[in-house]
């Protein structure tokens, strides 16, 4: 058994049994190839990470480890093997409690878990900080605009809009900001739904 042995103690504990049938024995040990006991984890949707695999590991005990959040896409996210794709989605395994679509990891694998876009609400346009959040229950048009920094001073503050996908049908909801958060009109404090838009337009004057 080689295991656990460095060369050097492995040609001392080679050369000590072969003096036994052999005088003077010459023994040499030589590493051929350094194999990769780890697998590697990345993507947008996950912490990025290079786990050893200590024992026998099976990718759902391997996503259960990571424990992905919501903004994880397991539905685009898969596990590559040597360059080829061997499981393409997670949702069935990790979701919806599917186990007969576990599979056993190998050294070397790669399990790539991209960023869920749809959970996020996108604050766009004449705001100082342009950016994705996150969305939570009760997330409305005052927080996600606080959030993005409020307006900036290109802001036409009153034509504010919200772009929502309904299915395939795209529709824009007016929201006046400037009353919002000016006034405090809270009749303008839209609750928003994952994949929202929030565009505030620029002025022109």
């Amino acid at each position: 058994m080689a295991q656990g042995k460095t060369p050097q103690q492995l040609t001392t504990e080679l050369s000590r049994k072969l003096a036994e049938l052999v005088r003077n024995p010459i023994v040499t040990v030589s590493v051929t190839q350094v194999r990769n006991n780890s697998v590697t984890v990345h993507g947008a949707g996950v912490q990025a990470a290079v786990v050893p695999l200590e024992r026998s590991t099976t990718l759902l005990e391997l996503l259960a480890q990571l424990s992905p959040g919501d903004t994880a896409d397991f539905d685009n996210a898969y596990l590559s093997r040597q360059g080829r794709r061997i499981v393409s989605g997670f949702t069935g395994l990790f979701v919806k409690g599917e186990t007969e679509n576990d599979v056993a990891l190998q050294p070397g694998d790669r399990i790539f878990i991209p960023y869920r876009a749809d959970r996020n609400v996108f604050v766009m346009g004449a705001v100082n900080n342009p950016m994705a959040i996150p969305h939570h229950d009760g997330l409305s048009v005052l927080e996600a605009l606080l959030e993005a920094g409020s307006f900036n001073k290109f802001a036409d503050r009153n034509n504010t809009v919200i772009v929502r996908h309904d299915g395939v049908e795209k529709k824009s909801i007016a929201v006046r900001g400037g009353d919002l958060v000016n006034d405090g009109d809270l009749t303008q404090n839209l609750e928003l739904q994952p994949g929202d838009y929030v565009i505030v337009k620029k002025s022109f004057f």
